[in-house]
This record gives structure tokens, sequence and C-alpha cells, in this order.
């Protein structure tokens, strides 16, 4: 992913919270000389590596399991974008988009079924936790977490990763004023302006 300097955070541990709070993002692998995506959801480990899961009848899935792994697969998150009219800036300048993206290098390691059922009984417990009535895995019948053995479950190590945060940066003289129209539209753009806001509270 090109990045401009000044739009690239190097800071693994914000690299890592964006992940934990997007969660949902999409794996990219090689699959018969083509470029296959899965979306999954993810979650982060202790050692900062992440644990995701998909179908076994997915045939990405199937490569891995009669073929090998990857020699490295890239996951994509993305969070919130929005259009940044040039009729917002001092000075005349072209249109652009103000957007937050995270691009992943990861290698791959498959996950035992004990430790599967485990990454799936936290995902659950962080995602139940927040519902008016959770339903934990515990609280599952030992016949529906059978459909565990459909599932194939992966850790990935991270290799690399490029955090883009174009969120008008360089453009200080605008800024306030920028947050203001995006506070004024959807839910993508108000997103936006809070990433701005962010971005620049004073430490």
């Amino acid at each position: 992913m090109y990045i401009r300097a000044q739009h690239r955070n190097p800071e693994l541990t914000e690299a890592i919270e964006f992940v934990r709070n997007q969660a949902f993002g999409i794996l990219i692998a090689p699959l018969n000389k083509r470029s296959w995506g899965t979306h999954l959801p993810f979650i982060v480990n202790k050692d900062l590596s992440l644990s995701s899961h998909m179908a076994k009848a997915n045939p990405l899935a199937q490569q891995w399991l009669n073929e090998g792994l990857p020699e490295e697969v890239l996951c994509i998150f993305k969070g919130a974008g929005a259009y940044i009219s040039g009729s917002w800036y001092t000075q005349e300048e072209v249109s652009t988009y103000n957007y937050t993206a995270l691009h992943v290098y990861c290698t791959v390691n498959l996950s035992s079924l004990e430790q599967t059922l485990s990454d799936l009984d936290t995902l659950m417990h962080t995602r139940e936790s927040k519902q008016k009535n959770p339903k934990f895995m515990s609280e599952y019948s030992s016949e529906t977490l059978k459909q565990v053995r459909g599932v194939l479950g992966f850790n990935l190590e991270i290799r690399d990763f490029y955090f883009a945060q174009k969120l008008s940066q360089e453009r200080t003289e605008d800024r306030a004023k920028v947050i203001a129209h995006l506070a004024e539209g959807d839910v993508n753009d108000q997103a936006v302006a809070s990433a701005m806001q962010q971005l620049n509270k004073p430490v």
C-alpha cells in the first residue's frame, strides 16, 4: 500500500489497537494463480499475533490442508473514509479522501482443535459481553459445538505492517474547517471527523 510519509503511522501498538477495534477484516492469499479474499473475524493474542478461522469448505482452506501453507498472507483492516471537498480549503486545491486503513503481512500456522475452540471462546466472549442477553460458548450443547469440526483455525504472526492515517495532517490551517464539515455529514463522515480530532489531540 502506498502511503505518503506524513500519513504513515509506524507504531505497532497503535496498529494492533486498530485491529482490536475493527475486529473484522479481509485475508488475501494466493489460490489457483489468483488472489483470493476471505472476510473474517480476528482476535489479537497476548503475543500480538492474530488468530482467525474459516470454513473448511472454503477453497482456500482446502488448499492449505491439502497443498500446504503460503509463505505469506495479507490482512486488510479498514476504518471509516470520507470525501473531502476542495471547497473547504482556504486556498484552491483538488478534492480528496480521508481514511484509515491497515495492511498486515503475516505468516500462517494452523491451530489445533483445542486452540481453535479456545480462540472461538475468546471471540464469542468479547462480542457476547456487549449483548443485552449474552450467550457464551460454555452454554452451548456439545452437539452444537460439534460444528467446530467444519472450521479451520489458524494463527498469524505479523511480519510487517502499513498503517495509513490520511487525516489532513499537513493542512493545519484547514483542519478545523474540514472537521466541522465532516461533523455535519453521515456516520462515516462523523467517524472520520472523530479520528481527525483524536489524532491531533494534545498528548
